[in-house]
């Protein structure tokens, strides 16, 4: 199924997430804004004419201020489909350099954990209340780690609950190599710290980066997903 779907990390109370759907105009609409996590504010937008909201809500992780995570649960107009999808932002500050985890990269592992747990919890409440046999639970946003970094705790906690990045799971990538862009046009190399992770069995198409410049430091990412409640 294609879902019509996108969320942003530090998108401003309020103003800016409703700017955006303004933007974007026709049936978008602003779900969500995770206010209670300041600077992090996260809003999830969706098409009304082809999602249903089900539920939705926010949770802290673990650690600093930065630990709200937004959530929502959508249903699929279409094919009847629920997926729980979950926008966050992990702690910012400075990775390790020198072969072993820093204490950010184990507070990002700490808060991944934390966010996994909940959003288990979450999904099997309502995967129980609907009688689902699977609710599929995808995880976006700015984890403040990559893959290629000297520990990557947000993968690793991710990998050992059964979910990876969407970019190991095609080949069909394209796009700037970084999601950082520095407020500079002309940077392609360097850390993708905004990630999506889906369950090990998804389908993923294709995964594309998105320039962010001159509105914004990062890059968007997205991908091409088909997920079921089987």
């Amino acid at each position: 199924m294609s879902v019509s779907l996108f969320s942003t990390v530090e998108s401003g109370q309020y103003k800016d997430a409703d700017a955006i759907t303004t933007a974007i105009g026709g049936e978008w609409k602003n779900i969500l804004h995770g206010d209670n996590a300041g600077d992090l504010t996260q809003a999830i937008h969706w098409d009304s004419k082809k999602l249903t909201r089900l539920a939705s809500g926010k949770f802290q992780t673990a650690g600093t201020h930065h630990d709200w995570a937004t959530w929502v649960l959508l249903k699929d107009y279409k094919t009847g489909v629920v997926l729980l999808y979950v926008a966050y932002h992990a702690d910012y500050r400075p990775r390790s350099r020198e072969g072993k985890p820093s204490e950010w990269d184990l507070l990002r592992e700490s808060q991944a954990k934390s966010l996994i747990v909940k959003s288990v919890e979450v999904a099997a409440k309502y995967q129980e209340e609907l009688g689902l046999n699977h609710i599929p639970i995808m995880f976006t946003g700015d984890f403040n780690q990559a893959s290629t970094d000297v520990y990557d705790g947000v993968g690793k906690a991710m990998n050992k609950s059964g979910f990876v990045d969407v970019e190991t799971l095609t080949t069909d990538i394209s796009g700037p190599q970084t999601t950082l862009n520095g407020m500079d046009p002309k940077r392609t190399e360097g850390r993708r710290i905004d990630r999506i992770f889906v369950p090990t069995n998804t389908k993923v198409g294709w995964v594309r980066t998105t320039p962010g410049y001159p509105n914004t430091d990062h890059n968007g990412v997205s991908a091409n997903i088909t997920i079921s409640n089987d």
